[in-house]
């Protein structure tokens, strides 16, 4: 028969490890609810403002992915990523269509090597059929920029890189 003194050391282990657990979830507690408080923090709120914030990298989109430096591509690209978090809902998936395809190109002309023009092209060939709506997603984004934050991105045009213009053609 265990004794009295044994009972309660016992007792007071468990009463011990449950404050311990109960402690430790809690802990476990505020620090999950600090990590989403800021992640929410980090994040643009998706409306007409934050887009006007970010949209004036979109005038440097053409002469980026026409210079076909991956470093340029990548620097523009962080800030498409960061449009597309705060594009409100009447022009995101116009931002995201951008976004994707110019992350498409960073990523072949970053692992082109040499020829990096010939990987570029190789996107737009096989973007083809595509061409029309990313043509529309360009001018959408430049509509809603010009209206929404009075921004003139439209008239930012190259010989081909990327469809940003109305004036824009993809290369053969």
């Amino acid at each position: 028969m265990p004794r009295a003194a044994d009972r309660n050391t016992a007792e007071h282990d468990r009463d011990h490890r449950r404050s311990l657990g109960f402690v430790a979830g809690s802990v476990l507690v505020v620090v999950l609810t600090y990590v989403v408080l800021q992640a929410c923090a980090r994040q643009p709120e998706a409306n007409a403002d934050s887009f006007c914030r970010e949209a004036p990298a979109l005038a440097d989109l053409d002469e980026a992915l026409a210079s076909l430096d991956a470093g340029r591509i990548r620097a523009v690209l962080g800030a498409l990523n960061d449009l597309e978090r705060s594009a409100p809902p009447e022009i995101d998936d116009q931002v995201a269509t951008l976004r994707a395809l110019s992350s498409e190109l960073a990523y072949a002309v970053g692992s082109g090597g040499a020829d990096s023009a010939d990987a570029a092209r190789q996107v737009w060939r096989a973007h083809e059929g595509d061409l029309a709506r990313i043509e529309a997603a360009a001018r959408a984004v430049a509509d809603y920029a010009s209206v929404a934050c009075g921004l003139d991105i439209a008239g930012t045009t190259t010989t081909g890189a990327a469809p940003i213009g109305p004036t824009t053609a993809a290369p053969r």
